[in-house]
């Protein structure tokens, strides 16, 4: 089986108010997303690595893989406009890979504090299922609130999970689910791409039978969102 990371990097980030996108700014001596690519790099389960960048920013992805030569590194790809957009360009440059013996686990840029005890435990849970999501316990309490601003229900947190990235999935079901979107596109002429916010509610929405296994997640592999966050 083989162990794709696809470090998701599409993103302008426009809510940081940089000059550069989040996943450029420095951190500990790096960038962001060096971390986050060679946590993945260093990892015995991984066997390579693709970047989706947003087509303003290749030339500086150009400049950051120079700089470290990772070997893992085999693909850099042009990212969409939204999220599933820059996932399923992913998809189909992987196409000719086997899709019942790859697998891609999909990692956001910005979370590069991501552990290799999270990464080992992924690739391991992907021998047994073609679907793996990363939730860490939700600790604070939720409100299900109204369109005019009052509180509808309290789910139970204990049935909660904050999402976490990588989540990994057999090649073939991603390539199925994107055929299923494209025929939507091609037939509607739209494929409402905001709504699918990470890659499991692209399968959810899809292919609506396929289990999708959870694996612990940790406070520690969070996302860096706004300026507050990379202190």
């Amino acid at each position: 089986m083989t162990n794709i990371a696809v470090i998701l990097a599409g993103g302008t980030g426009q809510r940081m108010g940089a000059p550069l996108p989040k996943q450029f700014l420095p951190l500990n001596g790096s960038t962001v997303i060096e971390h986050s690519i060679q946590t993945m790099h260093d990892h015995h389960c991984i066997d390579e690595i693709a970047v989706v960048i947003h087509p303003s920013y290749r030339e500086e992805m150009q400049r950051v893989a120079q700089r470290n030569k990772w070997p893992k590194l085999t693909k850099t790809v042009t990212g969409g406009e939204e999220r599933v957009l820059s996932t399923l360009a992913a998809v189909e440059a992987f196409r000719d890979y086997s899709p019942d013996s790859t697998n891609l686990l999909l990692h956001d840029a910005a979370r590069p504090f991501v552990s290799n005890q999270i990464i080992t435990g992924v690739t391991q849970a992907l021998q047994h299922h073609q679907a793996v999501a990363v939730g860490a316990p939700c600790h604070d309490t939720v409100w299900q609130t109204t369109p005019d601003g009052f509180i509808a229900s309290i789910p139970d947190r204990g049935t909660l999970r904050n999402a976490q990235t990588p989540q990994a999935f057999r090649l073939a079901l991603l390539q199925q689910a994107r055929r299923l979107f494209m025929d939507q596109h091609n037939r509607l002429g739209t494929t409402h791409a905001a709504m699918f916010t990470d890659d499991c509610s692209l399968i959810l929405h899809y292919l609506p039978d396929t289990k999708i296994h959870i694996i612990p997640g940790n406070p520690e592999n969070k996302k860096i969102t706004t300026p507050s966050d990379l202190p």
